[in-house]
């Protein structure tokens, strides 16, 4: 089937130009189906490959495409989320599927520590060992991560945009946070500053699984420079983001689509993944905000975190109250959804 579609779109770009500009008005419309019946929820073309065999190299793990490495390859890094458990490997599906497409995955082992700046030094290294063995300029960069990771890619993508620091993603650049946390490390000026394009993935529709959405809307109000947009799952499972390769593919089609054309669209400069999106997994701040419940709810939620002290915290050292939206800058509109 993939090649019929193929075939059928070489047909139309050797019509536009044989017939000439007369003929595009009349195309629009087939293009853009062909364009949006794009499978991003498929297995790419790649074979992914896993460095090392078995195991983790210096807490990370690194899966590419054979016969796919390229000194301008688009590289994504993933963050795993918090505690003790899930470790990298659970999330070895998405890797794997990420490296299908053609991309350079690189996954930390570092959900035990809540210091982004700890999750920065895996992938330092990892960065410098793929720069100096297969040549990679780094200038298409993806950072995401699930729950602790999500909230820490922002940090992690800040770090490596800045020239200092390598500019990485100076051509194409997403954070995507998946029912994240914290920005841990990050205060109000350094979201502000952050660029690219960044989208917020939410498990359970607007309400959420339990990670509490104030804190996305608070992170979101505060990318001032940021190209964003919210995105759903009916899903209640926070972890539904973990499974083997052939549990994603088989189960998860979704989420994977979800991800995959995001990260295309950014690599690749277009809007087609997110036009071929279905309308009830875009959302906006709007809907966020307006799903919220009232504040008694969120009493002992994880904004709150009365167990560790994490409001006052975030206020000591990042200068950020996620439990309070009206809190921070007034709200911008996300580019896609009203």
């Amino acid at each position: 089937m993939k090649s019929v579609w193929t075939a059928a779109a070489m047909a139309v770009v050797l019509s536009v130009t044989l017939f000439g500009a007369q003929t595009i008005p009349a195309l629009t419309p087939i293009i853009n189906f062909l364009l949006s019946s794009k499978a991003y929820g498929a297995s790419g073309n790649y074979s992914p490959v896993r460095y090392p065999d078995a195991g983790l190299h210096e807490e990370y793990v690194v899966y590419y495409p054979k016969n796919g490495i390229r000194a301008n390859m688009p590289v994504v890094l993933f963050l795993e989320g918090g505690g003790n458990t899930p470790h990298i490997d659970d999330y070895r599906g998405m890797l794997q599927f990420l490296a299908t497409q053609g991309y350079f995955v690189i996954g930390a082992e570092s959900g035990g520590s809540y210091d982004s700046d700890y999750a920065r030094s895996i992938f330092e290294n990892a960065l410098n060992t793929a720069k100096e063995a297969y040549g990679l300029n780094i200038s298409k960069l993806a950072v995401m991560g699930h729950s602790q990771g999500g909230g820490q890619a922002f940090y992690v993508m800040n770090y490596f945009q800045n020239p200092q620091h390598g500019g990485y993603g100076s051509e194409a650049s997403l954070v995507l946070s998946i029912d994240g946390w914290f920005a841990f490390g990050m205060n109000q000026a350094d979201l502000m500053q952050l660029q690219g394009d960044v989208s917020f993935l939410q498990m359970n529709g607007v309400t959420g699984t339990g990670t509490d959405p104030r804190i996305s809307l608070s992170i979101w109000n505060l990318l001032h420079q940021a190209d964003k947009t919210f995105l759903i799952l009916p899903q209640h499972d926070h972890g539904y983001v973990t499974g083997s390769l052939e549990t994603l593919l088989r189960e998860k089609t979704d989420l994977l689509t979800l991800v995959a054309a995001l990260v295309y669209d950014t690599f690749y400069h277009t809007n087609s993944g997110y036009n071929a999106i279905p309308t009830e997994h875009k959302s906006s701040y709007s809907a966020l905000y307006n799903g919220l419940h009232p504040e008694d709810y969120y009493h002992s939620g994880d904004c709150q975190g009365v167990q560790y002290n994490a409001r006052e915290n975030m206020l000591k050292y990042y200068d950020i109250d996620y439990c309070s939206v009206e809190a921070n800058i007034a709200r911008r509109m996300d580019r896609h959804a009203p």
